[in-house]
């Protein structure tokens, strides 16, 4: 649930690939949630539209479609094909691949996204060091 204590952390533009279709999502990215959402196509009236022209406006209305906690998701280490994509998995094993714009925006996100979520558990106990000089 999204309330004023949730930090926003960025926004964009991206495509989404499922198994099943190709779509233009736009994610915002807050401290503890990851919002899957898709832009509306306002309906203005001749008075409304006309002041968006004039002062040279843009308005925006997202349908959610998805929020997700930054606590369980991951990102995956996927050899994608693209180098502007990235792959996040849920813990219920959920897949999404997102392809950003450009491979900065790319780097950008995957640096936020690692900033956020927990690392992942450890398979080798860290506090088995060497005892030799």
């Amino acid at each position: 649930q999204l309330d004023a204590d949730s930090e926003y952390i960025s926004e964009g533009s991206l495509i989404l690939e499922t198994p099943d279709t190709i779509s233009h999502v736009y994610l915002f990215l807050f401290r503890d949630m990851i919002l899957f959402a898709e832009s509306q196509k306002e309906k203005k009236g001749i008075i409304s539209k006309s002041i968006t022209q004039l002062f040279n406006l843009k308005t925006y209305r997202f349908q959610l479609r998805q929020c997700i906690k930054t606590d369980d998701i991951r990102l995956v280490d996927d050899h994608t094909h693209n180098e502007n994509e990235f792959v996040l998995q849920t813990k219920n094993m959920k897949t999404y691949l997102l392809r950003a714009p450009t491979t900065s925006s790319r780097s950008s996100w995957v640096h936020s996204i690692t900033q956020l979520i927990p690392p992942p558990p450890s398979s080798s106990s860290s506090s088995s060091s060497s005892s030799s000089s």
